[in-house]
């Protein structure tokens, strides 16, 4: 088993690698320069067996890196630079929601047994599936100058969709140059792909990866979406089972084109015509999204009844209001609703500044927002070792609920990505970071001097009691919204009371009736 490491100084080069083997030497005179060839590695988006793929675009940085104790090859033997294409899905791409052998594009192996029928580095969920297509990195305009080991980092741009959680881990792309049969063109001959382990002491950054355990064949990207669900209930001595109630949804920020699934396992897709409703409604079993991003719908629901909508993009605003003139108002209801799942009624509370200090372990480790949108990550390793206390600085930005720490080395940018709370008070680690000074914050990093810009509109969601509207502006989890409509009557018991003497009349009469009748028969019977 080989350990690679690609080590990087602030006052010099971002990193440098160590090559597998030493590059072949080659005499001066016998050096070819030769354009290289593209090519290729995976780019997958993982989601829930309900979700439609979004489209979506993924784009690349590559940067070369070398190690002066091998000869520097991908900086000082090369001319040109490679160029690294995108990786696009859209929403008619073929899913899998079991792993496939790897694309035939791609011939990076990701088995520590090199075969060639290797499967796609995708882990599934129960209910999961995932897209993949390919990216092209082209070589045509790098000159090789002798055979041998190039490194380069590959790292996926942070995009702007909500929805998507990025991979924010670099590759190591080690490319091996050769010969070709008649010893005069020099190309690319394989090569291989890893996931790289960051670690900064004392300003000086080391990639390091193992050949055997962390082989990869490209990126990760997981698209989150939440399932929406409608419910209703009745209550009261006086409420109609029979009865259908009318919603209307609105959906707004979503991707134009996109399709949301309606289960209606629970609901009737057609209503039915009885004592309570003489008119029949049609429930659909979908709803796609405009070119505006927004879409209406109209469902009707009998008590206990319930829909689900599939596969809402996190970060989606969602409207539902009963129509209470149809029937609410008109038969005296009063409704009610219950909001489970989500609990924030969308609107992000905005960090302006604050130092965040880490609640576990001995150091006095901690991270300082600036106004300005300046960083500083201090990591002090406790009394034991005050050597390996290190001071980073960078940039922060806010994207949602997540917080990222963004350094710069040598023109390549290194990222933390957090999880903050909805108060913008706590800030926890998500994921692994590219740089591993910053793995100090392994717990919840909270603020006593935060200054955080409140949004008003975070609350409980709640019913509107003048429309019953319930607004979520920013969908993040699985939400259940139950409407309860409760019409309770009193019977008059008094009437009982005022009528009986009457009742009592009828009765003795009626029984006076039989009597004499049967009396008459019974005379009438002895005269014959």
């Amino acid at each position: 088993m080989k350990k690679h490491i690609i080590i990087s100084a602030l006052s010099v080069i971002a990193m440098a690698a160590m090559t597998m083997n030493h590059p072949l030497a080659v005499n001066a005179a016998d050096s070819i320069t030769t354009k290289g060839k593209a090519v290729t590695f995976a780019s997958y988006l993982r989601m829930d067996k309900e979700a439609a793929v979004p489209n979506a675009t993924f784009t690349y940085k590559i940067v070369a890196y070398g190690d002066s104790t091998v000869g520097n090859y991908s900086t000082l033997k090369t001319t040109g630079t490679p160029t690294i294409g995108s990786a696009t899905f859209a929403q008619d791409q073929t899913t899998y929601t079991d792993v496939k052998t790897m694309d035939s594009t791609i011939s990076i192996n990701n088995k520590t047994n090199g075969t060639s029928t290797d499967s796609d580095a995708v882990t599934l969920g129960a209910d999961q599936k995932y897209a993949r297509t390919a990216v092209t990195v082209d070589f045509s305009n790098v000159v090789f100058q002798d055979p041998g080991t190039y490194y380069y980092l590959i790292t996926e741009d942070k995009g702007a969709d909500a929805a998507i959680d990025y991979d924010t881990t670099p590759n190591i792309m080690a490319v091996y140059t050769m010969y070709d049969s008649t010893g005069t063109v020099l190309n690319v001959g394989g090569y291989v792909m890893c996931k790289a382990t960051a670690t900064t002491v004392n300003g000086v950054t080391t990639y390091s990866y193992n050949e055997k355990e962390t082989k990869a064949d490209g990126f990760l990207n997981d698209y989150d979406t939440e399932n929406l669900t409608l419910s209703k209930i009745v209550s009261g001595n006086q409420a109609s089972h029979d009865e259908y109630f009318q919603f209307d949804v609105a959906i707004s920020g979503a991707q134009p084109g996109i399709t949301y699934p309606v289960v209606l396992a629970k609901a009737d897709a057609s209503t039915k015509v009885n004592g309570a409703s003489n008119i029949a409604h049609t429930n659909i079993t979908s709803i796609t999204i405009g070119s505006k991003g927004s879409a209406t719908a109209t469902f009707w629901l009998q008590h206990g009844q319930y829909l689900i909508i599939e596969g809402i993009a996190r970060g989606t605003q969602y409207v539902i209001n009963e129509n209470v003139d149809t029937v609410v108002k008109t038969e005296g209801y009063t409704p009610s609703v219950a909001v489970t799942g989500d609990i924030a009624n969308g609107g992000i509370n905005t960090i302006n500044k604050g130092t965040y200090t880490v609640t576990e372990g001995t150091g006095a480790n901690k991270i300082t927002l600036n106004a300005d949108k300046t960083a500083t990550l201090q990591f002090t390793d406790s009394a034991t070792n005050p050597a390996t206390d290190t001071t980073v600085t960078g940039k922060w930005s806010q994207s949602s609920y997540k917080v990222t720490f963004t350094t710069t080395i040598s023109g390549t940018d290194y990222t933390a990505v957090y999880d903050m709370s909805v108060d913008g008070k706590t800030l926890t680690l998500n994921g692994t970071p590219t740089i591993s000074t910053i793995t100090f914050i392994k717990g919840a990093a909270t603020s006593t001097d935060a200054d955080v810009t409140t949004n008003d509109t975070i609350q409980a969601i709640t019913m509107d009691a003048t429309t019953t509207a319930v607004v979520d502006s920013y969908i993040s989890e699985d939400t259940k919204v139950e409407y309860t409509n409760t019409k309770q009557g009193t019977i008059p018991t008094g009437i009982i009371l005022n009528t009986a003497p009457y009742a009592l009349v009828v009765v003795f009469g009626f029984a006076g009736l039989l009597f004499f009748t049967k009396k008459k028969r019974e005379s009438e019977a002895e005269e014959y």
